[in-house]
């Protein structure tokens, strides 16, 4: 029953890591081929330089603060007695995980398509698509993670 229960959430967030992650590649080429290649704000104005600023630091919060807060939440989780409601946590916060990293490459992909276009954006989202591959997981690490009993 478990490993049925486990395969179900484990294919749930899969979907939403591939989804997630090709919808950045996706919003990356649109943006790079058929975006504004001058965008609606110089790269070097103060609103451009601005918003800029934020962007990143928006970025170094996020994708570090959604990994920390999920590895830390796994300790909590694997502590609970019921197995079924571990795994229905983690499915839950593996898929904010992922939404987490997700949003900091979605808001650059629009900062890049529709106001700046500027190369430093496109690296920064390349960035998120990188730390999206540390939100991919297996049944293995599920497993491990939260203490699972194997029921073979």
């Amino acid at each position: 029953m478990t490993e049925e229960i486990l395969n179900k959430s484990y294919k749930k967030v899969n979907f939403v890591f591939i989804g997630a992650y090709f919808s950045i590649l996706v919003m990356i080429i649109i943006g790079y081929f058929w975006g504004n290649k001058d965008g609606i704000w110089n790269a070097q104005s103060n609103s451009a330089i601005t918003l800029t600023s934020i962007y990143y630091i928006f970025l170094l919060a996020t994708i570090p603060l959604s990994l920390f807060l999920f590895s830390k939440k796994i300790k909590q989780w694997a502590a609970l007695p019921n197995e079924l409601e571990k795994l229905k946590k983690y499915e839950h916060g593996a898929i904010l995980r992922v939404v987490g990293v997700w949003a900091s490459g979605f808001i650059g992909t629009i900062i890049y398509f529709f106001l700046i276009n500027s190369t430093s954006i496109i690296f920064c989202v390349c960035i998120s698509i990188v730390a999206l591959l540390f939100c991919k997981t297996n049944t293995r690490t599920i497993f491990a993670d939260l203490n699972l009993k194997n029921n073979d």
